[in-house]
């Protein structure tokens, strides 16, 4: 049975739209300012219903599957409970990011990843809230900004 949820596209066009918008100015005709833009969700269930640890998504030509259609978006769903495709390594950090405990730490690679993890966790400004990785680093980079500002 395929499980397709529809909003995951359109939420990542409106994502998308977003991100360009904000690097062009008006009546600017230069695509050449967008940046390579990598969209990735990281969930607990299936989102398209294969089993895969790793869904990549980008536009093709379907006349033309040959045809390279680069507009610089890559859209990349991670399923902590996939077993099809990937890696050990990968399977291993998304079972890391199911159940972030010390048992799971597998490799040198997760081994930082938690260790940052155990940090934000005794850091008292961030205390028991729970964020998405973009507000984490919205904040990392917030503090560094102010550092920066600081220092001037």
């Amino acid at each position: 049975m395929l499980i397709f949820i529809p909003n995951y596209p359109k939420k990542n066009r409106f994502t998308l739209a977003h991100i360009d918008k904000n690097n062009l100015k008006s009546g600017d005709n230069d695509f050449s300012h967008l940046p390579d833009v990598y969209i990735i969700s990281i969930t607990n269930y299936d989102p398209f219903g294969y089993g895969r640890m790793i869904y990549t998504i980008k536009n093709a030509c379907i006349e033309e599957p040959e045809l390279v259609y680069n507009d610089g978006v890559r859209i990349m769903y991670f399923n902590t409970k996939g077993t099809v495709g990937g890696s050990k390594s990968l399977q291993d950090f998304l079972h890391y990011l199911e159940e972030s405990r010390n048992e799971n730490v597998k490799d040198e690679a997760i081994k930082e990843i938690d260790g940052l993890v155990q940090e934000i966790r005794c850091n008292n400004r961030i205390g028991g809230e729970y964020m998405t990785l973009g507000e984490l680093m919205d904040r990392m980079v917030d503090e560094r900004v102010e550092e920066v500002v600081e220092e001037i």
